[in-house]
């Protein structure tokens, strides 16, 4: 019997998850084999082709995928070399160029955009994000599967977006997270506007105050504060108070 690990797969993509949420997405795997092509007739000794001038032993033999029979030699058989009348090729790379059938969704418009920012220096948006060093960490950088799935286990849905918790640092797991339009232009000003002279202190767009932020362990904690100074003291108490690694900063 023959198992094909793709035909799995396209069960998996079509089953409704009780929790609600979409099934996370896998490559398609290389089917597996437990037989060889049924044999039915010997053939003899045949020449290969015209020109041929050596004579070898071909065997009528049934596909275990479609069930059409073929002519092939039979050492090519019995050594593995043949494994189908043609059409597990065909179905492999159907399977395998066609991976996850999620290239006309915003998911993965929200990726290509990333990528672009970050690594296409023709992009508008270059000197923004690449030109300034921000990076797409190398997980997400060649594999979408792996940014889709993180997004599917952090929440992400319909309507939202994904936001970078710190601006002066880059597109990973640990520090993007799925949020709506209106937090993630909220986050881009504050950060863009930053007028304060300490680190992860930074100056409201639309008020008098200061906002500061402070990242650990894949969360992100934050406080409005008056002044620059009481940011950079709140800081350092709550890096004492949490006993994390953070470096202080230097009042």
């Amino acid at each position: 019997m023959y198992i094909c690990n793709s035909i799995v797969a396209a069960i998996k993509r079509n089953f409704k998850n009780p929790s609600g949420k979409p099934p996370l997405r896998e490559y398609p795997k290389v089917f597996v084999f437990m037989e060889k092509p049924k044999f039915i007739e010997d053939l003899g000794m045949q020449y290969p082709t015209i020109k041929s001038k050596r004579t070898f032993r071909y065997g009528l033999y049934e596909c275990p995928y479609c069930g059409k029979t073929f002519k092939c030699q039979q050492t090519s058989i019995k050594n593995g070399n043949t494994k189908s009348c043609g059409c597990h090729s065909y179905l492999f790379q159907k399977e395998w160029y066609h991976t996850h059938n999620l290239s006309n969704t915003k998911l993965y418009r929200i990726w290509a955009g990333i990528k672009s920012r970050c690594n296409n220096k023709k992009s508008s948006g270059y000197k923004y994000y690449g030109g300034k060093g921000i990076i797409v960490c190398q997980e997400w950088q060649n594999d979408f599967l792996s940014f889709y799935n993180w997004a599917m286990e952090n929440g992400y849905e319909k309507g939202l977006e994904i936001d970078r918790i710190e601006n002066d640092k880059g597109y990973s797991p640990d520090n993007c997270r799925c949020t709506t339009s209106s937090v993630n232009k909220a986050n881009r000003s504050k950060f863009k506007c930053n007028k304060a002279e300490y680190k992860c202190v930074y100056k409201y767009t639309n008020s008098s105050g200061y906002f500061v932020s402070i990242m650990h362990e894949g969360k992100q904690y934050c406080k409005s504060v008056k002044t620059p100074l009481e940011g950079a003291i709140w800081y350092n108490n709550w890096i004492i108070e949490h006993n994390t690694n953070h470096e202080f900063i230097p009042l």
